[in-house]
């Protein structure tokens, strides 16, 4: 479960990054510059590919939420897999929220400036991610005892996957190795901090619930991804790499 939570980090990149922001800069018109774990650059970005990030990890991870509800799958592996991504990327979006409305920095910053919100925006936005992050809770809750199974370590190990991995796969940035690996620290391992809180609303029962089988071919195709990753996409992609 510990290379879930390595593959959670680059999905959460995959759709803040390239699926956000790369959509976003191709909407506005412009020209992708830098591409790393955590750091995008786009030539003749509007509000778009800066709001694009955020918007793409919140779609990725209400999807998530959707098909942990609808229990298509049977899979425990799937459906723990499923329930962290909707878990971290949620918590993510809506702690990016808060932060970014009280310093103004980053993609809402950019927004807030490129649309010239009324400086009303900090305190709107700021209400928001706190409702949004309380909100994320309950529904993680909810979903947490089918998922969970009264096996807390579902929860930590994923988690502890991510907070590792993200530093790790963002200090690859030559750019900016220590910053970047803070960045990773904070998005995936301060952000979701919440995922973290749900273990005091799951009771422990190891007995009656069902383990999770280790998959061989999980681990084999996780493992390339992450290396794929690591060798194509974190150090950087782009003319400004």
């Amino acid at each position: 479960m510990t290379v879930l939570g390595a593959l959670v980090a680059i999905i959460g990149s995959v759709a803040h990054e390239m699926i956000g922001h790369g959509l976003g800069c191709a909407l506005d018109g412009g020209t992708i510059t830098l591409l790393t774990f955590l750091v995008f650059r786009c030539d003749g970005a509007t509000w778009i590919a800066d709001g694009g990030g955020p918007i793409g990890a919140l779609l990725v991870g209400c999807l998530a939420v959707l098909f942990v509800f609808r229990r298509r799958s049977r899979d425990p592996l799937v459906r723990l897999a499923l329930f962290t991504i909707a878990s971290m990327l949620l918590f993510w979006f809506f702690a990016q929220m808060v932060a970014e409305a009280v310093d103004g920095s980053d993609d809402w910053g950019h927004v807030a400036r490129d649309l010239d919100w009324p400086k009303e925006w900090h305190v709107t936005a700021a209400a928001l991610g706190i409702v949004g992050y309380w909100l994320t809770f309950q529904v993680m809750r909810r979903a947490a005892a089918s998922v969970i199974e009264g096996r807390r370590m579902r929860l930590i190990v994923p988690y502890l996957g991510a907070a590792l991995s993200a530093p790790a796969l963002a200090a690859l940035w030559h750019g900016g190795a220590l910053a970047s690996a803070m960045d990773g620290f904070m998005t995936f391992a301060v952000a979701p901090f919440g995922h973290v809180m749900l273990l005091f609303s799951v009771q422990q029962n190891d007995v009656t619930s069902r383990p999770i089988r280790r998959s061989y071919a999980f681990i084999g195709v996780a493992l390339v991804i992450v290396a794929l990753f690591a060798t194509v996409v974190a150090p950087g992609l782009g003319r400004l790499s």
